[in-house]
């Protein structure tokens, strides 16, 4: 990872940093100092967040005599993740939706209602039908689910839905209502709705959490290493020149750490290469978010990029806190100063990934040479197209 130190707020939610700074502004303008002091935050804290909602437009900020004064610019959706807005009919809808679904819950069993069960419940269901694709939904950090934020404590109100719909949210609830683990409800959606990049996900985890791992750890991010290229190639792409450092950096990091940890040191910071892989993976999940929600046109791209900045931002700082963390624990080499390993270096660092089919195409000729020349004409080809000769 690069060695970056960024102020970080921890591990915790931006969206409740962001929803308490919007509850503060709801009862009327206030300094950063008086935001600070209510929410019981660091005021250094406050103020980079503040500093972001101003720069994408939630925050108006305007000099009140000696003081600089915050107000809200534009209503604020706390009941949905990111903040993101709804239509009153989305919104009606979202209402009567898991007004049935803890109505058939509450009649079906005595179990409580966890969040995980009424998000896929809801998934299916807004999948199930036409009638509700204005509902916006997407694939996050656990699998598909609607944008609405659920609490079972909240009494939602009925405006109705067709009879077919309430049907359907009738069998689905009691279905569901017979898992008792909320990952069981999740794999059941994972198999209803393959998706390569959360199944590569799955197994990345797997390992880390293996016995496996534990006896034979090297091996094991070994073959981390190797899913990571096809969870690369299965993420989303993103404009955002950090999204792509990132990865590469994450990436590069558990490399070294292949190559200068010993077995023992593995072992005795597994936690940390399962929390920054758990980081890693929220990240790309906040870009596929965004990605989904975008290509349904549920939201144009540029709205989604401010609703999504804070989180982003957040997750990074978290990726480079964990990250540094580790790498600091790996012995530093020093580099090679010959001429060839820098001539080396310098195409690496030009190199870009090249086409699936030109690819196959250049192995083809090359495997050509190789039949008709033999391997030193192989070899003599590998060096000049690599520039070494």
């Amino acid at each position: 990872m690069p060695v970056s130190y960024r102020y970080t707020m921890g591990r915790g939610s931006t969206q409740v940093l962001i929803r308490k700074i919007f509850e503060c502004l709801a009862k009327g303008p206030k300094s950063v100092a008086e935001i600070a002091e209510e929410m019981s935050i660091d005021r250094t804290a406050v103020s980079r967040y503040i500093k972001i909602l101003v720069d994408i437009g939630l925050l108006h900020e305007e000099n009140v005599g000696p003081s600089k004064m915050l107000t809200l610019a534009r209503a604020n959706k706390s009941k949905t993740y990111f903040g993101l807005p709804l239509t009153d009919k989305a919104e009606k809808d979202f209402n009567s939706l898991y007004y049935l679904i803890k109505k058939f819950w509450n009649e079906s069993t005595s179990k409580p209602l966890t969040n995980t069960h009424a998000k896929k419940i809801a998934y299916k269901v807004i999948n199930s039908f036409k009638e509700l694709d204005h509902l916006p939904r997407a694939w996050y950090q656990y699998g598909g689910i609607d944008i609405f934020i659920f609490d079972n404590d909240v009494d939602y109100a009925y405006s109705g839905l067709p009879a077919k719909i309430e049907t359907f949210i009738r069998t689905t609830t009691v279905e569901y209502s017979k898992v008792q683990y909320a990952y069981q409800v999740k794999q059941i959606q994972y198999h209803e709705e393959p998706k390569s990049l959360y199944e590569i996900k799955e197994k990345i985890l797997s390992i880390l959490y293996s016995k496996e791992f534990d006896e034979h750890p090297k091996n094991s991010i070994f073959v981390i290493l190797k899913f990571l290229k096809r969870l690369y190639d299965a993420s989303p792409k993103d404009s955002r020149k950090e999204y792509d450092d990132i990865l590469d950096a994450y990436h590069d990091m558990m490399f070294d750490a292949y190559s200068g940890f010993d077995a023992d040191v593995i072992i005795k910071h597994k936690r940390n290469f399962i929390l920054l892989f758990e980081a890693i993976w929220k990240y790309i999940a906040l870009f596929n978010f965004k990605k989904e929600l975008s290509e349904h046109k549920y939201y144009t791209e540029e709205a989604l990029k401010s609703y999504f900045y804070l989180d982003i931002v957040q997750q990074e700082d978290e990726i480079i806190e964990l990250g540094t963390e580790l790498q600091c624990l790996i012995p530093k080499e020093e580099e090679p100063s010959d001429a060839l390993y820098q001539q080396i270096k310098a195409i690496r660092k030009k190199a870009k990934p090249a086409d699936k089919v030109e690819l196959r195409k250049q192995n083809e000729k090359l495997e050509k040479i190789r039949a008709e020349n033999g391997e030193n004409a192989y070899q003599d080809e590998l060096l000049r197209r690599a520039g070494l000769k």
